[in-house]
């Protein structure tokens, strides 16, 4: 592990109860994994550390790409996003594994799906980074946006133009077998967004 990480851990290790060694461990591996250093990270109060501070430590994790590697993100995301309330950071966490691993997309939107299956928008900063998150993986996150409850769907079509525009684009591909299963409601909200999208596309050229 780098030097950057060791005087990290030092740093959190006498007033954070989360950044702890493992007494069990064997004297060879008595060391916080790297996983394990960033979710106690994400799992410190904000009671007992200031909120830049911590976001700043999680940065200095994120610069170590030798060490933070795509199967460490992914280890790091799944046991974070399990954690309820989910921690303050993680969807912050979330974008930064995105920007460095674009081909993480696939396993970003199983966690998507899982926080749906959490209720997301029960936790306002968490829904604001869920959204942005749909944003950033479009057209990925399309088929994620349509599991939403429709009126959380609702809401993220009248906040958001770009996701509006692209899913609308993305119904309008479909058939309608497949539009059958898309809220009545929803399709309504869309209605004339689908039947302007329909000129345009039967001007373009084939």
């Amino acid at each position: 592990m780098s030097l950057l990480l060791i005087l990290l851990k030092e740093q959190f290790f006498s007033r954070n109860k989360y950044l702890k060694f493992d007494t069990s461990r064997s004297s060879q591996t008595n060391l916080l994994l790297p996983s394990e250093l960033l979710i106690a990270l994400h799992r410190i109060s904000l009671e007992e550390c200031e909120l830049k501070t911590i976001i700043n430590a999680t940065s200095i994790c994120f610069n170590e790409r030798s060490i933070y590697t795509h199967d460490i993100l992914a280890v790091v995301l799944q046991q974070l996003v399990e954690i309820t309330p989910i921690p303050i950071l993680f969807m912050r966490t979330v974008l930064q594994t995105f920007s460095l691993y674009p081909n993480m997309v696939g396993f970003i939107m199983t966690i998507l799906q899982r926080l749906i299956m959490k209720q997301v928008w029960n936790q306002a900063r968490i829904w604001e980074g869920f959204i942005k998150c749909c944003e950033k993986t479009q057209p990925h996150s399309f088929p994620i946006l349509l599991q939403l409850p429709s009126s959380q769907l609702k809401h993220i079509l009248q906040i958001t133009s770009e996701l509006r525009k692209g899913l609308v684009r993305y119904i309008h591909s479909m058939s309608i077998t497949q539009r059958s299963s898309i809220p009545s409601s929803i399709l309504i909200m869309i209605e004339d967004d689908l039947e302007n999208i329909a000129p345009m596309s039967s001007s373009n050229p084939t």
